[in-house]
């Protein structure tokens, strides 16, 4: 189980996003509960903050990917996972490698925004 994750990505149009990782349950409403929770906050071009959870639900599969859009913005990034193991991340159709993970939460550790 990971611990809670902050972790800033910047594309290279500019846009950022913030993806907040959860180990823990959430009710998304529609009364699914997810084992692990992952949302990604992200700003498009014209500055409009837009979120994505994703987690995993035991009600529809185990280690299914389940997606909702909280505000129904088009997607600009997602989390996908793979079974079994650590989330694999991605974020505009392109996953980022163990390696470049490891260097994003270094430089938010080394800035006080993960611990």
């Amino acid at each position: 189980m990971i611990q809670t994750e902050i972790i800033e990505l910047t594309k290279a149009n500019g846009t950022t996003a913030y993806i907040k990782a959860e180990p823990e349950y959430e009710n998304d409403g529609q009364g699914q509960y997810f084992n692990n929770a992952y949302q990604l906050y992200t700003t498009d071009e014209a500055g409009h903050l837009h979120f994505t959870t994703m987690g995993i639900s035991p009600e529809i599969g185990e280690n299914t990917p389940v997606q909702k859009d909280v505000d129904n913005a088009d997607h600009i990034g997602h989390l996908t996972f793979d079974q079994y193991t650590e989330p694999q991340w991605k974020y505009f159709g392109e996953y980022l490698t163990d390696d470049e993970r490891e260097q994003l939460i270094a430089h938010l550790q080394a800035k006080g925004d993960v611990s």
